[in-house]
């Protein structure tokens, strides 16, 4: 229970936000989309700080679930220190319930669980985003493949 617990507040920490207001002295919240996530902070921060945003919420959640693992938990835990993870990122403690959209906490937890998925998601965002111009269709694609994929890959009989 405490891993879960903690993989929430590590998802909550709201690294687009603190970058924003202590660094540049602005809050994210009220410019652009208004969203705390990298692809806002590249949009009105240029794209160092979209890319720090991302590297930090992507790491974040990666060395989470690394931990989770190397710790030996079990299945359970594991899957749910995940969702703990996407939950405290999109609704962070921190800003009242707000958050970013989950899309650098996804792709940790993929870079942890499987480094295959992991890259199959980063290609098909790449793919998406040159074809669409558009960040949000990039993410929903991999969002999108993930799971099929993983059905396919793993020897599994559920859908992750």
């Amino acid at each position: 229970m405490v891993m879960i617990l903690f993989s929430y507040f590590v998802g909550a920490i709201p690294t687009g936000y603190i970058i924003s207001k202590y660094v540049y002295g602005i809050d994210i919240q009220s410019k652009g989309s208004g969203n705390i996530g990298a692809t806002n902070m590249t949009r009105i921060l240029g794209k160092k700080v979209g890319a720090l945003t991302l590297a930090i919420d992507l790491l974040k959640s990666f060395f989470m679930i690394g931990w989770v693992i190397w710790a030996g938990q079990s299945p359970n835990i594991l899957a749910l220190s995940c969702v703990a993870l996407l939950l405290g990122n999109c609704f962070s403690v921190f800003l009242k319930g707000k958050g970013g959209k989950g899309v650098a906490t996804s792709f940790g937890i993929y870079l942890a669980l499987s480094p295959t998925l992991f890259f199959m998601g980063v290609l098909v965002y790449g793919l998406s985003l040159k074809l669409t111009k558009i960040s949000a269709v990039g993410s929903l694609a991999a969002m999108t493949v993930w799971p099929l994929a993983a059905f396919f890959i793993f020897d599994t009989k559920i859908l992750i």
